[in-house]
């Protein structure tokens, strides 16, 4: 599994296709919908990110933000596809925000409200709902308004349990302590699952953890994450080609 998530993000997994608009176009129209967006007050223009990474003549890596140009090679791990794009995670983001820090107590019983930790994030899926904390409608409420969580956001363990991940597709209640990061995003969501899952993102996350009595991989280190792009259309090749194999694994 971790070879073909290593190959997927490397563009060797599924052919390219000529037809499909390149990713350099779909960064493009994230930005200027984002633009868009702080024009109408629905979002903050510290939210647009103004980064352009490229490879130069010389055969080097830059990422050029206003009228700045920093050499960045060593941070790209590996060669990608011509029609694929390096990126930032905050650029092709909706929404990367954590959980609550100061969670508020639980209730002894089941209110049907949940707040999950790390531990709840467990293959590909939620789990362990009956080691959650319970909370009443109106602390669910607040602490929702800080996660906001929507059905197609990705779940992240960020915090102890680092690099687990699945989409989140229920219509029940949760909300987060701070060890879980949800994400939400402009590209194909179970693409961008698969980033998290490979063994380029999990060494990125894990060798990069800070931390002593609990490492954690915080806000301003995900969204500075540099992502493989590709076409959208492959995007969605690639994730079914990886769940074809996977059924025969």
């Amino acid at each position: 599994k971790k070879s073909i998530l290593q190959e997927a993000i490397q563009g060797r997994l599924v052919a390219q296709d000529n037809s499909d608009e390149p990713a350099s176009a779909l960064l493009q129209r994230i930005k200027e919908e984002k633009l868009r967006l702080v024009k109408e007050g629905k979002l903050k223009k510290k939210d647009v990110v103004d980064s352009v990474i490229y490879k130069g003549d010389d055969n080097r890596y830059y990422e050029k933000k206003g009228k700045d140009t920093t050499d960045i090679t060593d941070e790209i791990p590996f060669e990608i596809p011509e029609s694929w794009e390096w990126c930032r995670l905050k650029s092709i983001a909706k929404k990367i925000v954590d959980g609550d820090h100061n969670p508020p107590h639980g209730l002894p019983c089941n209110s049907g409200y949940y707040m999950l930790s790390s531990k709840n994030i467990n293959n590909d899926s939620i789990d362990k709902l009956d080691d959650v904390r319970y909370l009443s409608f109106s602390d669910w409420k607040m602490c929702n308004e800080r996660t906001n969580l929507h059905k197609g956001d990705i779940l992240l363990t960020t915090v102890a349990t680092l690099g687990r991940s699945c989409v989140y597709n229920d219509d029940i209640p949760y909300c987060f302590q701070r060890s879980v990061s949800v994400i939400s995003t402009y590209i194909y969501n179970y693409y961008l699952k698969c980033c998290f899952d490979s063994p380029y993102f999990q060494s990125l996350i894990n060798n990069n953890s800070i931390g002593t009595a609990q490492r954690g991989f915080y806000l301003n280190q995900l969204e500075k994450s540099i992502i493989p792009l590709p076409p959208y259309e492959e995007q969605k090749r690639i994730v079914a080609k990886i769940e074809l194999l996977q059924q025969v694994l």
